[in-house]
């Protein structure tokens, strides 16, 4: 392996160990995959890996791009990159853009016997698990397959939190959650706006959410929200037109997926303490992070359509949705607005049902 240690980690990098990836410049790996449909986030995660490994990012001598076309059709050009070494020595990295399962072939004896001292690092969008590309880092002593997904949960609020707190900013629980609502689908959007952000709060130390709302723009999110909220009142035309608009604005299937998801969590966490016996109103006010406060009325609604039962099995028809468009080699958005379609569908019919008003005292 020309003095190349092998790494002593999995190549399928899990979330826990990407920071040791990054911050060591993926050391003892001749290779990176950076796949997944959050193209900002490996955006960010190969500036860092490139940082790690390169004092000037933008030394010509010591980084080379390459497109996944140029070394699919020109091989040689892809081995006389990794085979270079700097006039003023150092470690080089070779960045490749646009890949897919076409750069396989090129890669895999590269990934056999590492040629070269340069890191390797290629970018992909979504890949399924049955890839060859993403099978063959996956597989390679030699190479490191990271999946770059939308931020949500405890990661996203973790995002906020750290990029204010280097502008010296803390957000209010409000605007917290204003902000969670509002970004995740992209790691370098949410990084724009939130710096954004802070120049917005220049020499305050808190961050309000008079100032999220002034500052952060929410088309996106109002389009995403407009899409779960049809779906989940039973509004099945809107929801059609609405899944047209969020796909034709570029938004991620997958991403609309896992807002579906955090909203059913809200929702099953709030259904359980209703049907416990609590009262509706304090249920939604105990939710943390709390519901905001534009959002409370069609939250309501739903919580009056949807059994536990009936949560339960649109958790199940989106997990399907989920696997089935990360597995197939087509188009997810199918399989996204067939599941969305199926939970509007139950909704109305729901709704078309007498009120049971006694289940919210």
């Amino acid at each position: 392996m020309n003095g190349r240690r092998e790494a002593d980690i999995m190549t399928k990098i899990t979330a826990n160990r990407i920071k040791s990836l990054l911050d060591s410049g993926a050391e003892g790996f001749a290779a990176v995959l950076l796949f997944g449909p959050d193209r900002g986030l490996a955006r960010e995660y190969r500036n860092a890996l490139v940082a790690a490994v390169v004092d000037d990012p933008g030394d010509p001598f010591r980084v080379a791009e390459l497109a996944a076309k140029q070394i699919k059709n020109e091989p040689a050009r892809f081995w006389d990159e990794v085979m270079a070494q700097s006039l003023m020595g150092g470690r080089r990295t070779v960045i490749v853009r646009d890949c897919a399962d076409g750069v396989t072939a090129t890669l895999k004896p590269f990934l056999a016997e590492p040629a070269g001292d340069a890191l390797v690092v290629l970018e992909a969008g979504e890949l399924a698990p049955r890839s060859s590309l993403r099978k063959a880092f996956e597989s390679a002593k030699t190479a490191a397959a990271v999946g770059c997904y939308p931020d949500d949960g405890r990661n996203l609020i973790a995002v906020i939190r750290e990029t204010l707190a280097d502008h010296g900013l803390k957000p209010t629980s409000a605007a917290e959650t204003y902000l969670a609502e509002r970004l995740g689908n992209d790691r370098q959007v949410t990084r724009m706006e939130l710096e954004k952000l802070a120049l917005y709060c220049q020499g305050q130390s808190d961050v309000s959410l008079d100032d999220a709302e002034s500052s952060v723009g929410d088309a996106s999110l109002s389009t995403l929200d407009a899409v779960v909220d049809s779906a989940l009142t039973g509004r099945v035309v809107a929801l059609e037109r609405g899944l047209d608009r969020a796909f034709a604005e570029g938004n991620n299937a997958i991403a609309l997926l896992r807002i579906l998801f955090r909203r059913l969590d809200r929702l099953e966490l709030v259904r359980a303490q209703v049907d416990q016996g609590q009262n509706l109103e304090a249920a939604i006010k105990a939710l943390r992070p709390p519901v905001n406060f534009k959002r409370v009325d069609t939250f309501r609604t739903q919580i009056r359509i949807w059994s536990r039962s009936m949560l339960a099995r649109g958790r199940e028809i989106a997990l399907e949705a989920e696997i089935a468009g990360k597995s197939s080699g087509g188009l997810p958005e199918t399989m996204v607005s067939r599941a969305f379609l199926r939970l509007a569908q139950a909704a109305r019919r729901d709704r078309q049902r007498k009120p049971r008003q006694k289940d919210f005292s």
